[in-house]
């Protein structure tokens, strides 16, 4: 369970590098409008490495989703170890909190430039059906 803790905090380095990547970029407008006013430009290669860049943090992502998936399939076959479900979901939700304030809760931003939501979607769709088993096996879940 300690791999997937620290896949979590990872995930929150990146969405904290992502959003400082977003900002930079001409994608800028959509959280501060009123800057359009101001000369914020930036040349075709730097434009084309923030592309770049975004495009290796969403894949960082899924492969932290990927991950994540494996340990939990891991920690289900290895019976010696506990699963920390709500533990794990409180941090996912909490990267989510995370999320939403360094898009200062504008969710329209969220939903369309958050990598973060998607890794929190596969994760808690993870917890989600290994919840399902345990109940289904009547075990504890801590």
């Amino acid at each position: 369970m300690k791999n997937n803790m620290m896949i979590v905090y990872i995930s929150y380095f990146l969405e904290f590098f992502s959003m400082l990547l977003f900002r930079y970029s001409k994608r800028n407008y959509l959280l501060f409008p009123e800057e359009k006013t101001i000369d914020f430009y930036i040349s075709n290669k730097e434009a084309y490495l923030c592309n770049i860049m975004g495009d290796l943090i969403l894949l960082m992502f899924y492969i932290l989703a990927i991950i994540y998936i494996y340990n939990m399939i891991k920690d289900i076959m290895n019976k010696q170890q506990n699963i920390y479900l709500k533990k794990s979901t409180l941090y996912l939700l909490n990267l989510l909190f995370f999320d939403s304030i360094l898009y200062f809760f504008d969710f329209r931003a969220i939903i369309y430039e958050s990598h973060a939501l998607k890794f929190v979607i596969i994760c808690l769709l993870t917890n989600l059906v290994v919840y399902i088993k345990y109940k289904k096996n009547n075990i504890k879940i801590e």
